[in-house]
């Protein structure tokens, strides 16, 4: 009985190493600062410009990699994206977690009717990791080449910060957003965070917890 008893407990806790090895990398969307609008407003980030927009994000997992990101963006008809200069940061307007120009995939939404084409864009990032907290997304310089150049107007749409989904996003919904590194806030942009979480501690410890009590359930019985 003895020996029924050790194999049990060892097979268990083969299992409970093999699946906390298993839990950290939880892929899917960090930070979801709600759905592209295309209609209320969009703040200017085209090249020369001068001009850029920096939205706040939230992260609670225990680390977080940070790969890539998607936004609501506004063009001129016939234009398509094309390039971004971004940073994510501590503060507005920074870049000290993560800084470059990254060029941009699209896909093509809708014709805001008088006005502009409707795309969603989106890049990927170098390998950045996040600890829990508020950090910050910055967009400027901005390109999108239609029949006459790359010289027309990119802006990033507003949408208010109408969600707040994600597997890594905090409770301080929705974000803050500045535009023209000032101190006068405006209403925040469409974009996504994505990537890979790791759980909180605690998580683990909870899950162990069980796997623990579990066994212990095993050994009464197997000892009847």
């Amino acid at each position: 009985m003895k020996t029924q008893i050790r194999i049990a407990s060892l097979a268990l806790l083969a299992v409970l190493c093999l699946t906390l090895a298993a839990i950290p990398a939880t892929a899917g969307t960090l930070y979801d600062n709600g759905a592209i609008n295309g209609y209320v407003n969009s703040w200017d980030i085209t090249q020369g410009s001068g001009n850029a927009v920096s939205d706040s994000f939230f992260l609670t997992a225990a680390m977080s990699g940070v790969e890539s990101v998607h936004f609501g963006e506004w063009t001129e008809v016939e234009a398509r994206p094309s390039t971004v200069e971004w940073e994510i940061g501590s503060a507005p307007f920074t870049g000290d977690k993560g800084a470059g120009t990254a060029t941009l995939a699209w896909s093509y939404l809708f014709y805001n009717q008088g006005c502009c084409d409707i795309s969603e864009a989106s890049f990927t990032l170098p390998s950045i990791n996040l600890g829990p907290g508020e950090y910050w997304l910055t967009l400027s310089n901005a390109v999108a080449c239609g029949p006459f150049g790359c010289n027309g107007a990119v802006r990033w749409d507003e949408n208010s910060g109408a969600g707040c989904g994600g597997t890594g996003n905090g409770a301080n919904c929705p974000s803050t957003a500045y535009f023209d590194n000032t101190l006068d806030s405006i209403p925040s942009e469409s974009f996504t965070i994505d990537g890979t979480a790791t759980p909180e501690p605690s998580s683990l410890v909870l899950f162990g917890s069980g796997m623990i009590g579990l066994a212990g359930v095993l050994r009464r019985r197997l000892m009847e």
